[in-house]
């Protein structure tokens, strides 16, 4: 017991006395204007929050040393200037819960009255009149491990991909046995050594070199003949060499993984597509939605399922004009299907159930402590339902 108290923060309280059966409880929905002298307990419902995960491949182009001379020495076109391009490699969605601000509600108790509740550990809440098994507290000590875990790799992993190669790197040549190359070579990124035109002609001829080597290696002959693993060998390092030259001219290119994570709140009264975030091939992603530049939106689309549900309370509501107690009130989540939108195309979408979306119900007033109930509190709704009796 001590070990759930500790994880989960749930609150149990216990009034002493039994209730009369035809004495109802009143649990009163909380506002900023209310005030309340009773005894009683709080309790929220969750309300769903959508998270996006945004991965953008970042490539950075980086002109070579000896560019201007590409076109008239390899009759390439290379870079001639750095610039950055971005692109949306993939969007994952998932939802979390957190408690409602809007709907916090006491349950006020009098006296002789007494209710068994217990919430999360933020205070949503999560059974009446029961306690979680050995079993149940198990399950979501592992899950809670599980996704921690999760988190923590996820994490480790978003650091090491966002580490860049260094520009600067000196490709260094080896010595292989059996091997026709026989020398180090060193090839530095700027190879200048006493003018631009210079250093291009001994890099073309060098690249000249390099290919007249692939092709005796390559070349069938008694004389020089390699197994066919250190022949693959050699030519992976001649081919490596000569790209290191070739990028002296054409320069190189260098990708990032970034990632981002935004997220979204559904509301009833905000409908159709909502700004979500700016994204820009050559800046980017950016929150800040009031840049010049393009718009990702986010539109929900409520599947319906809820309607029923929502007209006959509706009706309910209006036969009952003249009892105000209310029982324990808890969620039936709505359906919602989410698009990302990008230049009027989908680029990511998923169904999720939303709390928030949906409609409010409640459990009856009258002999709250004979009834045993469950609740999701990811969504609110209603598990299952039961009596002590």
């Amino acid at each position: 017991m001590k070990t759930f108290i500790h994880i989960y923060c749930f609150l149990i309280l216990f009034l002493v006395g039994w209730s009369c059966k035809s004495e109802a409880y009143q649990v009163i929905h909380v506002t900023n204007n209310q005030t309340c002298e009773s005894n009683g307990i709080f309790y929220y419902l969750p309300r769903t929050v959508l998270v996006a995960d945004v991965t953008v491949k970042k490539t950075t182009f980086i002109p070579g040393p000896l560019y201007e001379f590409s076109d008239s020495y390899l009759g390439y076109t290379g870079i001639s200037e750095k610039q950055e391009k971005y692109e949306i490699a993939e969007i994952k969605l998932s939802t979390k819960s957190e408690p409602d601000p809007d709907q916090l509600y006491f349950i006020e108790l009098k006296d002789k009255q007494k209710v068994l509740i217990e919430y999360d550990k933020t205070g949503i809440i999560r059974k009446v009149n029961e306690l979680s098994t050995k079993e149940e507290i198990n399950a979501r000590e592992t899950a809670l491990q599980y996704e921690k875990k999760e988190k923590e790799k996820h994490e480790k992993n978003i650091t090491l991909i966002n580490l860049k190669e260094k520009l600067d790197t000196i490709y260094t040549r080896q010595i292989h046995e059996g091997g026709v190359i026989i020398e180090n070579r060193q090839i530095e990124r700027v190879l200048i050594k006493s003018s631009k035109q210079e250093s291009a002609k001994d890099a073309v001829k060098m690249i000249n070199e390099i290919r007249s080597q692939k092709y005796r290696l390559i070349s069938y002959s008694d004389e020089l003949a390699y197994p066919a693993a250190t022949l693959e060998v050699m030519l992976k390092e001649l081919n490596k060499l000569e790209n290191e030259y070739l990028n002296l001219f054409l320069g190189t290119s260098e990708v990032q993984t970034l990632t981002y994570q935004f997220e979204f709140r559904p509301h009833p009264d905000k409908k159709g597509i909502q700004p979500f975030f700016k994204f820009s091939p050559n800046k980017g992603i950016n929150d800040s939605l009031k840049l010049i530049m393009e718009t990702v939106y986010i539109q929900q689309e409520p599947a319906g399922i809820t309607q029923g549900a929502s007209r006959f309370i509706a009706d309910q509501q209006t036969e009952k004009k003249g009892n105000k107690n209310t029982g324990i009130v808890y969620r039936i989540p709505e359906t919602c299907l989410f698009k990302i939108i990008l230049n009027n195309r989908v680029i990511a979408q998923q169904n999720f159930a939303v709390a928030q979306l949906g409609v409010l119900h409640a459990l009856p007033a009258e002999n709250l402590s004979s009834i045993k109930a469950q609740f999701d509190p990811t969504t609110g709704m209603l598990m299952h339902v039961g009596t002590n009796q």
